[in-house]
């Protein structure tokens, strides 16, 4: 959700002073990519990882304040929700045992995290979303006391939460219910990735990462549960969505899949976010035009499943990243940096090709794609190259699999890695539709609908840090 503020009420003369900050900047970044000074060479991949704190009865902890407060790792952050923390890799260079050291990396810090929380008997769950709470417990009581997320409540749904959320889901099971406060999101946590990738392709990356959207978030589907009912395969995407957009009678959607593929250059992201989208949280920050605070700031209120990144180099240039935001986190640190390895490979496939994917796959091709696979897994058919139908999972093992290989090994990554993460993770889970959502479907049915044993079971195995498809039925 962001960096830390300073205030939380706010006037015209605040918002009016942002917007001119934020319009110099935004005016600012497009003279510096015309002007070609944004880096354009190397490749690098980093990571968040966000984790939900439960008891030895699987009920969710308010614990994200207690733990920092005995944490002295830098790396480690709150989140929305007191039960929440969230793991902030550092950046590794893309080379050949990169995915295995970002492997290493972030246990590092899951198996830290884990000796406080082990001391106060306390657990640390990897899950796309948790899956059983009440909806009459979710309240703004859950908030983690932080400036930011007070005064982006406050901005959503005013100062004495008078909107109204009204949020409906249709699965398996039907959730309609209304909140006054943004924290019903807070059930939903993520891995998200960051790929830093040379300017000269950050147009057609961005672009991609929209296309290869309805593989990953099939193959890493690990949220079919909200609130005890079974709803999507990937249940957080429309969880997020409305909880964001929800509000009643207001039009804006800060939470979506897309605009449109971009045309020329990465900035018209920026340039129609500054636009189109008012401001909720304008803290007036004394700092340079380069430094891009309230653009990076007015934008971290704008979530798209992926979305540009503006990064900073030592030397004082920038460069450009896309985040992939639609991994769920889990169930495995191993299968997490899985998931992220097929899609830098698929991505790097597609950057490498000469004839564009997104020629053959239309920008609403691939969002209805994202949609239909977030909610019916790898089961689903979608619309592929010259509005084809094809399944996804058959798409998946004969084409895209094999794609994303390739790409994997055109940009230096080790046959050791690639087999390790591709062709015995990613194609089990694959080939016997294996997912962390249909693990948690099998096992709530197996033990007749009690989550309590499903979650301690996942739990148990999630500690072994082995693949979920090979996980005991």
């Amino acid at each position: 959700m962001g960096a830390e503020i300073n205030k939380s009420h706010f006037s015209l003369n605040d918002h009016d002073s942002f917007k001119n900050k934020l319009k110099e900047e935004t005016e600012s970044l497009v003279k510096l990519e015309n002007n070609k000074q944004f880096c354009d060479s190397g490749y690098s991949i980093g990571s968040e990882l966000e984790a939900c704190f439960i008891d030895n009865k699987s009920k969710m902890q308010h614990f994200n304040e207690e733990f920092l407060k005995q944490s002295k790792h830098s790396q480690i952050v709150h989140e929305l929700c007191k039960a929440n923390i969230e793991f902030n890799s550092l950046p590794f260079n893309i080379g050949k045992n990169s995915l295995t050291k970002m492997h290493a990396h972030l246990l590092g810090i899951y198996d830290y995290a884990k000796t406080i929380s082990d001391k106060s008997k306390k657990e640390l769950l990897l899950i796309g979303t948790y899956p059983s709470l009440d909806w009459k417990n979710i309240s703004k009581d859950m908030m983690t006391r932080s400036i930011r997320y007070d005064s982006l409540n406050r901005a959503m749904f005013g100062n004495n939460g008078t909107k109204k959320l009204r949020l409906k889901i249709e699965g398996a099971e039907i959730l309609e219910e209304e909140a006054h406060t943004i924290m019903p999101a807070a059930l939903a946590t993520s891995f998200q990735y960051h790929f830093k990738v040379p300017i000269s392709e950050a147009v057609r990356a961005l672009n991609v990462n929209y296309i290869i959207s309805a593989p990953l978030i099939a193959l890493s589907s690990n949220s079919p549960y909200v609130c005890g009912k079974e709803l999507w395969e990937e249940s957080r995407v429309p969880l997020f969505e409305q909880s964001v957009n929800g509000i009643h009678n207001d039009r804006a959607k800060r939470a979506f899949f897309g605009r449109g593929y971009i045309d020329k250059s990465f900035t018209e992201y920026f340039v129609n976010n500054t636009a189109e989208f008012n401001t909720l949280i304008p803290v007036w920050k004394n700092t340079p035009v380069d430094a891009f605070e309230h653009l990076k700031l007015h934008n971290g209120t704008i979530w798209t499943w992926s979305r540009p990144v503006i990064g900073n180099n030592s030397d004082g240039t920038h460069h450009f990243r896309v985040e992939q935001r639609c991994a769920a986190a889990g169930p495995t640190v191993h299968d997490g940096i899985a998931n992220m390895a097929f899609t830098l490979g698929l991505m790097k496939y597609y950057l490498n090709q000469d004839q564009k994917i997104e020629d053959l796959v239309s920008f609403e091709q691939a969002q209805s794609n994202f949609y239909t696979a977030a909610k019916n897994g790898l089961s689903s058919n979608i619309i592929w190259k010259n509005n084809k139908t094809v399944n996804l999972q058959e798409l998946m093992i004969n084409e895209l699999i094999p794609n994303s290989k390739k790409g994997l090994e055109s940009i230096g990554i080790s046959n050791t890695d690639i087999s390790k993460y591709i062709d015995n993770t990613i194609t089990p889970r694959v080939a016997n539709n294996l997912t962390g959502a249909q693990w948690q479907k099998k096992s709530v049915k197996r033990n007749k609908g009690c989550f309590n044993t499903m979650i301690q079971d996942y739990l148990r195995q999630q500690k072994l840090d082995l693949p979920v498809h090979s996980w005991e039925a």
